[in-house]
């Protein structure tokens, strides 16, 4: 028999007014799902309270103040702009002293013996002209090169940051919506434990409610150790503790890209320093070539002595000297052909650099268009009709039209299409890093 008939009329009022009004609690509850921030500017943005909030510009001045790996490039960078003024220069002057003695019984016979002398000689290898202006050049372009790969590791920490803070930011965002979520669901689990009291529901029903909410329990779990991973990966970038503390990540508005592909490649081409780098090694391997055949051509040795006899007129006396390259067959021309073998590989290489570059343009313009049209499209339509059908379903729950397991799709549809929309957001923020990295500027224009 219902368990209704055995109420009162009265008090059967009062259990449909109380359901009604559980009913009424939980779509109250509606306005706690998380819903998607409206886009700011970033004027806006920067004008955000900072008490525990980290933004990506605090995170990247400090990345690039303390970074052991940036670091690390820019003092090789530093050690390479030493190297020129080195290579230019004369080889050091060899000094020479000696006493020419006649006779073994006397200690010395100088002053008293025609050919007895004290000598003091002074040479200097003299390599042949242009040899040092080529090594010299040689050095620079090397230093520009390894000044290029510099700006290659800053530009790819400040890509591998913005990376990490976004994937941060969208863990910090699915936690406080799942939590949301988890809030509805355990006010729906007790709505139907209300409805099942009085007769009006299924124990299946409270059930399926605490299944529910123990998914998002472990939804949670992985979440918190993903946070977990992703803070330590920000403070290494940082050279901090793995464990320190990091505070929430400030939403960046989603923009639009501000050029087309073909500008991309364009500003790619001129400003990523991965082409400057295999430029600088294409110039580089030419000076080397260039080098390479200067070395057929003979280096000069200069020598002078100066002879002390004491009581016999002094002797000077002056030496050139130049080296012969009859070694040429096995040595110089096999110097050439490695040079030669070494600037058709810079070249090569640099074909590979500027393709690799284009792709990455093309990929990442991609990536972002798409990522920018579906989250506009689940900002603007797919998640406000999710909301209207959840409060459709609560509303029809609530005078028995709707059933529950009903009910809980549309709950979990709102879930999945708000995390949807945070993680489409944070793929194009991604793909505006990797396009950073090769063109440099800013990509994007805030709405």
């Amino acid at each position: 028999m219902n368990v209704l008939h055995k109420l009162s009329r009265r008090q059967q009022a009062w259990m449909i007014v109380a359901a009604a009004a559980a009913i009424l609690l939980v779509s109250a509850g509606l306005s706690l799902a998380a819903e998607p921030s409206p886009k700011v500017t970033q004027g806006q943005a920067a004008k955000a309270p900072t008490a525990g909030i980290i933004t990506l510009e605090e995170l990247l001045a400090e990345a690039r103040a303390n970074n052991p790996a940036l670091q690390a490039a820019r003092r090789r960078h530093v050690a390479a702009q030493a190297v020129p003024s080195q290579a230019r220069s004369l080889p050091d002057p060899m000094v020479t002293g000696g006493l020419r003695n006649v006779g073994v019984d006397r200690l010395t016979t100088v002053g008293k013996e025609v050919r007895s002398d004290a000598i003091l000689s002074v040479q200097q290898a003299i390599p042949f002209p242009k040899k040092l202006s080529l090594r010299g050049e040689v050095a620079e372009r090397e230093a520009d090169r390894i000044g290029s790969l510099s700006d290659v590791v800053e530009r790819r920490l400040v890509r591998q940051v913005s990376v990490a803070y976004h994937d941060l930011f969208f863990i910090h965002k699915s936690i406080e919506i799942i939590d949301k979520d988890k809030d509805l669901r355990e006010r729906f689990a007790r709505t139907a434990e209300a409805r099942y009291s009085v007769g009006k529901g299924i124990q299946q029903d409270v059930f399926r409610a605490q299944v529910a909410v123990s998914r998002l329990l472990d939804r949670l779990s992985v979440l918190r150790q993903q946070e977990r991973s992703a803070r330590a990966r920000l403070n290494m970038l940082l050279n901090r503790p793995p464990e320190s503390t990091l505070g929430r990540p400030l939403e960046v508005p989603v923009g639009t890209l501000a050029f087309t592909q073909a500008e991309f490649e364009s500003k790619a081409l001129e400003a990523s320093p991965a082409v400057a780098a295999a430029r600088w090694e294409v110039d580089r391997s030419h000076a080397k070539l260039k080098l390479a055949k200067a070395q057929y051509y003979p280096d000069l040795s200069l020598k002078a002595a100066w002879l002390w006899r004491e009581n016999f007129e002094d002797i000077w006396e002056a030496w050139l000297g130049f080296t012969v390259p009859i070694y040429a067959a096995s040595k110089q021309r096999y110097g050439v052909k490695e040079a030669k073998a070494a600037l058709e590989a810079a070249e090569a290489q640099l074909k590979a650099v500027r393709d690799e570059v284009l792709f990455t343009v093309a990929d990442q313009y991609f990536q972002a268009q798409t990522a920018d049209e579906v989250s506009t499209l689940f900002r603007t339509g797919i998640i406000p009709q999710a909301r209207l059908s959840l409060e459709s379903a609560v509303s029809g729950y609530g005078v028995g039209t709707v059933d529950f397991l009903t009910l809980l799709d549309n709950v979990k549809l709102l879930l999945d299409d708000e995390l949807e929309y945070y993680r489409e957001a944070t793929n194009f923020h991604k793909s505006v890093a990797r396009l950073e990295e090769v063109v440099g500027d800013p990509v994007t224009k805030q709405p």
